[in-house]
């Protein structure tokens, strides 16, 4: 589709809270309204960018993280940001990965298995 990513600021790194904006979607079927996802990353699709395609549609998203779930509206296609495929230890493990580097990185938000 074209849309541009957008550089943070800061590594956005953590587990963050998620809203599902079409409950009653299929794809989202039996998952709660509010659930918890991996992030990592160093940029965004901004959801002001994504909304001048009419035919994708933002199925979950966070205050805090941004997007999660879009798809299109045939749901033939559909895009996830974060890492709900994260083990545990993925992300403390990714943190000392870049300590060892001599990278700049903030603790993980939300940490669950620390």
């Amino acid at each position: 589709y074209g849309i541009p990513k957008t550089p943070l600021k800061q590594k956005r790194f953590g587990v963050f809270s998620h809203m599902a904006t079409q409950t009653s979607d299929i794809l989202l079927k039996d998952i709660d309204d509010e659930y918890w996802v991996p992030h990592s990353r160093h940029t965004e699709v901004n959801e002001r960018d994504l909304a001048k395609h009419t035919e994708l549609e933002v199925l979950s998203k966070s205050d805090e993280a941004g997007l999660h779930l879009v798809a299109n509206k045939s749901r033939s296609q559909v895009y996830k940001f974060g890492h709900p495929e994260y083990d545990s230890n993925d992300l403390k493990q990714e943190y000392e990965r870049d300590k060892l580097k001599g990278l700049e990185i903030a603790l993980p938000k939300k940490l669950l298995s620390w």
